[in-house]
């Protein structure tokens, strides 16, 4: 029973870790000598075996014992600046977003031109075509899951009403003038009262043209927006939820894309509601994003620091945002860059949020419910607005 014990005792020691220790043979450290004759420098490890000094030059700073204070940062500024990115939820939603870019949301959810694109602009087949792109999504993209993983559904599906779009291209030359970019890295700053904001980051795919888009108010709307006023989120600050930081780069302004890049109209933004917002936060940051890129234009058009000029041409750019089954558009006219104060004419919104593409699915018996064939009309009249002429 003891020599029992005695064996489970040694079982249960810790394992002991085995060091080895490399001896040269004098040949061998001569040659090493020889050899460091000609090259200087002796690592630590050689010049341990072979009995010299390292001869490693010190820096000073190059290891510090302690990261620098964020006050000795090159980068610091004194004053805050508050940054939206993709991940911020603002809090009311679209009321927010048009305060923030002072914005007027207009009467009508979709502005006259591309209503009209809509009714004239058409595929062949093109109900048919769109059951298509919804059975590819969420039917037949994977026989053996059930439930396909909603982020990649509504990629596959976004990405199929853009190759279904792209065949009205032999009727409309100039949409061969347009590129498609993904992830382009956005960075705008502009002033909202006495608070910096910036909009940054990486939100989606971006269509970009030669040309600008034509503005979508007339200049009488324009000038009428002035009496619009814009509603206050008072008591509720409208940084709120924004993240303050100093780390940044004053002025610093990029459109995602190189200095000379042949494309640098944003027309069309597409991005996915991978987060699963409620419709009102999606829309917030299709407003926001869709301001960040028309307000970059025009800051690298007019000047970094141009804070007191209401634009002659007003710059336009779209935004559409969906989950696959749900879907928002978004256009944004900048009309000007006196954003500090609440006076004189305001920016434009048209918002038509929340048009389902179809109701529910029945994957085994491939029936899809309640189809609504007007949200790729939708899409379609934004798709080629810019290489058509209404």
């Amino acid at each position: 029973m003891e020599s029992c014990r005695a064996v489970r005792s040694l079982l249960t020691l810790p394992q002991l870790r085995r060091i080895q220790i490399r001896h040269y043979k004098p040949a061998k450290i001569a040659e090493i000598k020889s050899r460091k004759g000609l090259n200087p420098s002796v690592s630590l490890r050689n010049a341990r075996i072979i009995g010299v000094e390292p001869k490693h030059e010190f820096i000073e700073g190059l290891f510090p014992d302690k990261p620098p204070r964020r006050e000795e940062l090159p980068s610091y500024n004194e004053e805050t600046s508050f940054i939206y990115y993709r991940g911020i939820r603002l809090l009311e939603g679209v009321k927010q977003a048009l305060y923030l870019t002072k914005s007027k949301l207009m009467d009508t959810d979709i502005p006259p031109r591309l209503q009209q694109i809509a009714e004239m602009v058409k595929i062949e087949n093109q109900d048919e075509e769109v059951k298509r792109t919804v059975e590819k999504s969420r039917i037949f993209d994977d026989p053996v899951i059930d439930n396909v993983p909603s982020k990649r559904f509504s990629f596959t599906q976004l990405m199929s009403f853009v190759h279904l779009c792209s065949r009205v291209t032999p009727q409309f030359p100039k949409l061969l003038q347009r590129s498609l970019a993904n992830d382009y890295n956005l960075a705008v700053p502009f002033y909202r009262g006495d608070k910096q904001i910036q909009v940054r980051g990486r939100i989606g795919s971006l269509i970009t043209s030669k040309l600008p888009l034509l503005p979508l108010a007339t200049d009488e709307e324009v000038q009428e927006s002035a009496s619009h006023k814009v509603e206050s989120l008072y008591p509720i600050a409208h940084t709120i939820d924004l993240r303050p930081t100093q780390i940044y780069r004053p002025g610093h302004c990029s459109t995602g894309f190189a200095e000379g890049y042949p494309y640098p109209h944003a027309h069309l933004l597409l991005t996915i509601n991978e987060n699963d917002w409620l419709p009102q936060h999606l829309d917030a940051k299709l407003i926001m994003f869709a301001f960040g890129n028309c307000l970059v234009r025009a800051k690298l058009q007019y000047g970094v620091d141009n804070e007191d000029t209401d634009l002659e041409t007003p710059i336009v750019s779209h935004a559409v945002g969906t989950n696959g089954r749900r879907w928002s558009f978004v256009s944004f006219q900048l009309n000007t860059l006196k954003l500090r104060e609440d006076e004189g004419i305001r920016n434009m919104v048209w918002l038509n949020s929340n048009q389902f593409l179809y109701q529910t699915i029945n994957k085994k018996g491939q029936i899809i419910e309640d189809m609504n064939a007007d949200v790729f009309k939708k899409f379609l009249a934004y798709y080629t607005d810019g290489g058509i002429s209404v």
